[in-house]
């Protein structure tokens, strides 16, 4: 999550509730400074709670790795103890979970 204080703050040092900040942005009499910045504080704000949603999805999403293999015997047999993984079989639950892998910078 972001260490960043949602809070709108006044120049004075007040603070000031979003719904002050939606009155002001959509005052059609009000100076015209105040009405963009009221309302680009506002987007501002809107970004930062989605990229927040986004975050907190990605942290919850579980990736079910795939069966692990011992390869001390040379023979490559499925061990629930073993300290090897096939690479496609990882690719393939990353990609069910949804998350896209990349080797040196190039998708695979």
């Amino acid at each position: 999550m972001s260490n960043i204080d949602k809070r709108p703050y006044r120049a004075d040092g007040g603070d000031i509730s979003t719904g002050r900040l939606r009155e002001i942005a959509d005052n059609p009499y009000g100076d015209e400074e105040k009405c963009w910045l009221a309302k680009r504080v506002l987007a501002l704000l809107g970004e930062l709670e989605a990229k927040d949603q986004r975050n907190a999805e990605m942290e919850a999403r579980e990736v079910k790795l795939p069966q692990r293999f011992d390869v001390k015997t040379h023979s490559c047999s499925e061990e629930p103890d073993g300290e090897w993984y096939a690479r496609d079989d990882v690719l393939a639950a990353l990609a069910t979970a949804g998350v896209r892998a990349s080797e040196e910078g190039e998708h695979v």
